[in-house]
């Protein structure tokens, strides 16, 4: 992550998963698909890797807003853990 909280990755494989209302090609969910070396074979890449960057907005040890270079903004939690209250002890 640099100074300006934007933290810049280069992808280096995608996986695909089952999405409802969506048709698949057997056998491919779950499979790790090797980006990197590809996009760089493709013509209107140029030779650049495949990049992307996320923006960190703000940040707690509960709770994280980042927003990409589209400008779209993701927010991530880490969920309640349920607890069972037992009141007689």
């Amino acid at each position: 992550m640099d100074g300006n909280n934007k933290i810049k990755m280069e992808v280096e494989y995608t996986t695909a998963k089952e999405v409802e209302g969506l048709n698949v090609i057997p056998g491919t969910i779950g499979i790790k698909v090797p980006v990197g070396a590809i996009w760089k074979l493709l013509p209107w890449n140029k030779g650049r890797s495949a990049t992307c960057s996320v923006e960190v907005k703000y940040l707690d040890d509960d709770f994280r807003i980042v927003e990409d270079s589209d400008g779209e903004l993701f927010v991530y939690t880490r969920p309640v853990v349920e607890r069972n209250l037992n009141y007689d002890d």
